[in-house]
């Protein structure tokens, strides 16, 4: 119930319509639904990039006191949500 309230103030879209997609009710699903939830999952990606971004340049500087795994683990995260972006659009 959260994550459908969530997910349709960030989208535009009305909370009905995406308990209708969960319980199977719409035989299709608009091409303006469609673009808002594009949309709203670039945005999301974008801003997933960016803490990422701030994150890894936080623990590069205090690597010394970090391991290198940490670092690998944000890479990855980062190049799975970069991934996921370019493929959205």
């Amino acid at each position: 119930m959260e994550a459908r309230e969530l997910a349709a103030r960030c989208s535009g879209v009305a909370p009905g319509t995406f308990e209708n997609l969960r319980r199977g009710r719409l035989k299709m699903v608009t091409a303006f639904v469609h673009e808002q939830l594009r949309a709203a999952l670039a945005r999301e990606l974008e801003a997933e990039i960016g803490a990422l971004t701030h994150e890894l340049h936080l623990v590069r500087q205090g690597a010394a006191r970090r391991g290198l795994d940490e670092v690998e683990e944000i890479e990855a995260h980062l190049a799975k949500a970069r991934e996921l972006l370019n493929r959205r659009t």
